[in-house]
């Protein structure tokens, strides 16, 4: 079950699920970002993450609410689903019930229930994204983007986030996708499926998920890492299949 630590409260809370299986997700936007800045998208972002996990790992049906300007978040629209950013269900004034809600760090107020303005209950988990001060994404494949972002714990703000390390990073794990994809598949062994579910239960993990990648040329055999490349990308969604178009 995916775990998260509310940031009011600094407890750890378990995301339930309604008897449907489905998981009502609030995505709060910053207060008076009607340009949708690189904190809105950051929060968008951490959302997404949380939704490909309670999806796909854990099977349940996700509805996702952004609080935020309609118009931003319409105008931004290509820009998001460069990042591969799942489009939201809808879009409100005011937060309302949720089981999880995602937030710009500035709208949360730690130890209270107040988040913009609206009561939030105390069983509704809250996590607080910092924001980005500084991102050159110029000339950058925003798939790239999205992993400088991922890159770093929601917690602590991006500052000078190096996207052409993350170029370099996406590069390496796409070139293992076309070098193990000659190979016959092979299943995913356990102890790194073991790793990887941890890293998405235990607070929505990215950077400790993303460290798994790193280390995937240890799973054997070549098939195997295949498998667990793929497997991965279904979470954080860097297009590594890209990779088997490669020389």
């Amino acid at each position: 079950m995916l775990t998260v630590t509310d940031d009011r409260s600094g407890a750890a809370v378990p995301v339930k699920s309604r008897p449907s299986r489905l998981v009502r997700l609030t995505a709060v936007l910053p207060s008076g970002d009607d340009g949708m800045s690189w904190h809105a998208v950051r929060v968008l972002l951490v959302a997404d993450l949380a939704r490909r996990v309670l999806e796909g790992l854990h099977g349940n049906q996700v509805r996702t609410t952004v609080i935020g300007s309609a118009e931003a978040l319409a105008s931004a629209g290509e820009r998001l689903r460069e990042l591969w950013i799942i489009p939201t269900d809808e879009v409100r004034a005011e937060p309302a019930g949720a089981e999880l809600v995602v937030a710009a760090a500035d709208e949360v107020r730690p130890g209270g229930l107040d988040l913009r303005g609206a009561e939030i209950g105390g069983d509704q988990p809250v996590l607080a994204v910092a924001p980005v001060a500084e991102l050159d994404v110029d000339g950058v494949e925003p798939t790239a983007v999205r992993l400088a972002l991922l890159g770093v714990a929601r917690r602590e703000p991006v500052v000078g986030a190096s996207v052409a390390d993350a170029t370099r990073r996406l590069g390496r794990w796409r070139a293992e996708v076309a070098a193990a994809a000659r190979q016959p598949s092979a299943p995913i062994p356990a102890s790194a499926m073991a790793r990887i579910r941890a890293a998405c239960d235990d607070d929505l993990d990215a950077v400790a998920l993303l460290r798994a990648l790193d280390e995937v040329a240890e799973v054997n055999p070549a098939g195997a890492r295949l498998e667990t490349l793929l497997y991965v990308d279904r979470i954080v969604a860097l297009d590594l299949a890209r990779g088997l178009t490669a020389g």
